[in-house]
């Protein structure tokens, strides 16, 4: 049995109503979609986010688990925008996978995504940078070692490397230590894109200008791995963030000190009132709270759906163009192409909710008035349950 609790509503002038977020695809924007997950999580994670397939809807056709072409397609670009006027971007990211599956009381299709900035880090760090004669050259075959005493030294002058300024293998014995500073410029300078920017690498180096590790290999890794590998060094980690260029987006790479207990050299907050942005504050967590004394009890209403035993005359789900009476063009191992005729006499449906009216099945909708007017008003598909009863 089922308990539910109603609370009595409140004032209109009291109620907060929050929009849910809008899901674009490509740019355009598909209200069938609702997000259901959004993780936040630092690197090597990264953000991700399941969006979900609206199965039904008053606007909307009923939707089958079959239907799972309807879903984005993977590589495709997801974006999660405020709903409303708002133009920034809250998550980037593209579809990674697709989900399908059957509960014993709903079917549901979903997508998975993950954000920009894992997919585009997701490279291995392969050779390395070393000084030649005032220049910068690419040695395929070097190892990424750094603070290697023979040959993991860092040079003592800068060169810019992609538009990115950071210090680069020395060719011998004679060079610097490297220092944690020092290791992320590298890889920022060499591995991650010139349009993603970086937000708190000032206040990195103040805090790892000084920390010399010891030999630390990022041969192999992932560029995403080695961001998190280098930054936890210095008890920091890095996360994706949102920026603008040119009033276009382009993600962002940024540093902070993970934990309550975490100092910050510059805190951002907007002011009260304000949508909250995450380009314009850096909240390590945050509760809202809303109290308030409802004005009478609630009701508790103890029940359970309503359910109906019938029978009904089931209809062909299968195009009649394709049947025949020769049993073997049916049969899995002898039949030409045994997926265009596998619903051939194996397939019965009810169409209640009117998906197969239209060619090449032309049947009727099943009109549920018959069995009650008032509990069937929508369209859509119904689940059959076991029998009630069993006697005949």
């Amino acid at each position: 049995m089922n308990v539910l609790t109603i609370h009595p509503a409140l004032s209109t002038t009291n109620v907060f109503r929050p929009a849910p977020p809008a899901v674009y695809i490509d740019g355009l924007r598909r209200r069938d979609l609702h997000v259901e997950r959004w993780n936040i999580l630092p690197a090597p994670q990264f953000a991700s986010a399941r969006v979900a397939l609206a199965m039904s809807g008053k606007y909307l056709p009923s939707r089958r688990i079959e239907h799972v072409a309807v879903l984005p397609a993977v590589g495709q670009r997801l974006q999660i925008r405020p709903a409303g006027a708002y133009r920034f971007v809250m998550f980037d990211g593209y579809v990674r996978r697709r989900v399908a599956g059957a509960g014993p009381d709903e079917e549901f299709l979903a997508v998975e995504a993950y954000d920009v900035l894992r997919v585009r880090l997701d490279a291995p760090i392969t050779g390395r940078r070393q000084e030649s004669a005032g220049s910068v050259e690419f040695v395929s075959t070097g190892s990424t070692v750094f603070n290697d005493e023979k040959t993991g030294l860092a040079s003592e002058a800068t060169y810019t490397v992609d538009s990115r300024t950071c210090r680069v293998f020395s060719t011998g014995p004679e060079g610097r230590l490297w220092s944690v500073s020092d290791i992320l410029r590298y890889i920022l300078a060499a591995f991650v894109p010139g349009d993603v920017e970086v937000s708190g690498l000032t206040e990195f180096e103040d805090h790892t200008g000084a920390i010399y590790p010891p030999a630390l290999s990022l041969t192999g890794l992932s560029v995403r791995d080695a961001i998190a590998r280098t930054a936890a060094l210095a008890g920091l980690a890095a996360r994706s963030g949102a920026g603008s260029v040119d009033g276009a987006y382009s993600p962002v790479l940024v540093f902070y000190r993970p934990g309550r207990g975490g100092q910050r050299r510059s805190i951002r907050l907007q002011r009260s009132g304000q949508t909250l942005d995450s380009r314009r504050s850096n909240l390590w967590t945050g509760r809202v709270v809303f109290q308030r004394r409802p004005a009478r009890r609630s009701i508790t209403v103890i029940g359970d759906l309503k359910r109906y035993e019938s029978t009904f005359t089931l209809k062909p789900g299968w195009d009649s163009s394709l049947q025949s009476y020769h049993y073997r063009d049916f049969v899995r191992d002898e039949a030409s192409d045994f997926p265009a005729v596998a619903d051939v006499f194996r397939k019965w449906v009810l169409n209640e909710s009117g998906d197969y009216c239209d060619a090449p099945y032309n049947l009727d909708k099943f009109d549920f008035s018959t069995v009650n007017g008032e509990d069937f008003i929508l369209s859509v598909a119904r689940r059959f349950e076991p029998c009630l009863s069993t006697d005949s």
